[in-house]
């Protein structure tokens, strides 16, 4: 929900009101997702997810200005060297980590940075580089919890509750009329 607001104030990207009420019901979604049981706990979590999301919407804007003048492989490289820098204070602890643990777990640890983390960002700012609006893009970021309970599904065979599925319902009927209103303007 940053992304749009922050691509408003630092692009002049706008929304129409359809494209404000999808992503509201987008949010609907989400908290339908997590707060069905009742559980809302205002806690220093919720400031920390808040920054998080907050830091990836300024992420979004930046990569979509490098974008400009860059390939979604040099965004990339240069993003994962410089995060990297301060994750080198736990080189020491990771390196213990690797030598002690099952080499297939390393494997399965190297395949994820690989694939499910470095090619999505390839695409990530591919897509973001050439979307008409920051939005059309981050909106299906609303995507990843239920895409996590259809991994989780078919992964753990673990159907999912009544929660996820109304919850995900309403986020596909958000991106639907998200998708409805880019085509309308």
């Amino acid at each position: 929900m940053f992304t749009p607001v922050l691509a408003r104030l630092f692009y002049r990207e706008r929304l129409r009101a359809l494209g404000w009420a999808a992503i509201a019901l987008a949010f609907t979604g989400i908290c339908i997702m997590t707060l069905w049981d009742g559980a809302m706990d205002l806690n220093v979590g919720v400031v920390w997810c808040t920054g998080a999301a907050l830091s990836l919407a300024f992420y979004n804007l930046l990569q979509r200005n490098l974008s400009r003048s860059y390939s979604p492989l040099q965004i990339n490289a240069w993003s994962f060297f410089i995060s990297f820098i301060p994750m080198l204070v736990f080189l020491p602890d990771a390196a213990r980590a690797v030598m002690a643990s099952p080499w297939w777990k390393t494997v399965i640890v190297i395949y994820m940075g690989i694939f499910p983390s470095a090619i999505a960002y390839l695409f990530w700012v591919k897509a973001l580089a050439i979307a008409p609006k920051t939005s059309f893009t981050t909106n299906y970021m609303f995507l990843t919890p239920l895409l996590t309970a259809v991994l989780e599904f078919v992964l753990m065979r673990q159907f999912p509750d009544a929660p996820t599925l109304v919850g995900g319902a309403v986020i596909l009927a958000s991106l639907a009329l998200f998708s409805y209103a880019g085509r309308k303007g």
